[in-house]
């Protein structure tokens, strides 16, 4: 109940929000740096409505089922609408800013942009580096452009190649890596190397971040890190704020660390776990939630790794950061069961072992050894995944 006070009460909000003059949807930074007419603002509270419409929409369905489970709705005709206005004559910051909006439907479900590589090329010609229309949908905007310039740039590469990937040599493979960087690279670099405002720049390092990351490049991420740090880090923006506990170099959760101190309640029992209590063990770190896809696309190989070691040297413990254990245990009852240690922690980001962790996202995995070093994190399995991961560990006892 808590929990549906509060998405009714963000709803609404939003719902207030998009009603409001849509001059206070802009910042005021982009509003004096366009100065648009009152004719553009006017288009611009049609394209903001929909927010209100989908806003009232998802609270209806929420008041009527009690929750959000099972919620769809059809982005398609919103996608023609902003298309149309890309595609017009319509003043450059009107164009501008309906492509802002694309990104917004398509991480909420539309696949329609995936396809339409006419309309990926517009938005990119229209986008340039230096605009202060990057200060809208500040979360989303860079990724998803970045990734539609990668995404044309391989369809051009592989069409030049005129072979497809899967006959690829392994020398064509490893050029093909080094190329795949460079362009998920170069549109953010151009972004933050052109942009003027500090929180665009910000956001632009932030991208970069993930895409060095992604990759492995831990030098020249160290490199990046350390500007945002340095230049960056008084801008109170939560993006910003994980960024510099996500990519710290000196990450609680780095592999050679201790093991962060914890000390957590079993599920139906008062036992107590913490790494004192379980050195001499190896143990697999499971911090997770039934609302993540990925964690629960993980958990067949945990099982795997635990039905393998279960009897030898090793344990696993999950840590739950669903908000009731009604859930969890839902979950279970029609998932199966998790064999193994698990705990529940309710208040999920909010939790002070969660923050002292440093985690902002889910799945988090973490092997630590009988003394309570960290074996291996995230970027460690990521590399080779979680049970030859493990494997290259257990089996040198």
């Amino acid at each position: 109940m808590k929990h549906l006070i509060f998405l009714l009460s963000f709803l609404l909000s939003i719902n207030l929000f998009a009603q409001n003059s849509s001059i206070d949807s802009l910042s005021s930074e982009v509003v004096k740096s366009e100065n648009p007419s009152e004719h553009n603002l006017q288009e611009i509270y049609k394209i903001k409505s929909f927010d209100s419409t989908y806003a009232e929409t998802i609270k209806q369905y929420a008041e009527k089922n009690g929750d959000t489970e099972g919620f769809s709705f059809d982005f398609s005709s919103y996608y023609d609408y902003l298309r149309k206005i890309v595609f017009s004559n319509e003043n450059l910051f009107i164009r501008e800013y309906a492509a802002m909006q694309l990104p917004k439907i398509f991480f909420e479900g539309c696949r329609l942009i995936k396809k339409d590589t006419v309309l990926q090329e517009i938005c990119l010609k229209i986008l340039k580096p230096e605009d202060a229309i990057w200060k809208i949908n500040i979360d989303n905007s860079i990724i998803f452009f970045a990734n539609l310039y990668t995404n044309l740039a391989i369809k051009d590469y592989i069409s030049k190649l005129g072979v497809p990937f899967s006959k690829l040599t392994s020398k064509q493979k490893k050029t093909f890596k080094e190329f795949l960087i460079k362009k998920s690279l170069e549109y953010r670099l151009n972004i933050y190397d052109k942009n003027p405002y500090r929180i665009v720049k910000a956001n632009a390092l932030r991208n970069i971040l993930d895409v060095l990351y992604l990759y492995q490049d831990y030098e020249k991420a160290d490199y990046y890190y350390n500007i945002l740090k340095k230049d960056y880090s008084d801008i109170n923006m939560d993006l910003i704020k994980n960024a510099l506990i996500d990519y710290n170099p000196e990450g609680r959760l780095k592999v050679g660390k201790t093991v962060p101190e914890f000390n957590l309640q079993l599920i139906d029992t008062n036992e107590t776990l913490s790494p004192e209590k379980l050195k001499g063990k190896y143990y697999l770190l499971q911090i997770w939630a039934t609302w993540c896809a990925p964690c629960i696309a993980e958990i067949p190989e945990i099982k795997s790794i635990y039905d393998k070691y279960k009897n030898s040297n090793f344990t696993i413990i999950s840590i739950s950061l669903d908000d009731s254990l009604n859930k969890l245990k839902s979950f279970w009852k029609k998932k199966g069961a998790m064999p193994w240690h698990n705990i529940i922690l309710e208040n999920g980001f909010n939790d002070k072992v969660v923050k002292y962790f440093g985690i902002t996202s889910v799945p988090v995995n973490i092997l630590v050894s009988p003394e309570g070093k960290i074996l291996a994190n995230n970027n460690s399995f990521r590399k080779e995944g979680l049970l030859k991961t493990i494997d290259s560990f257990l089996n040198q006892k």
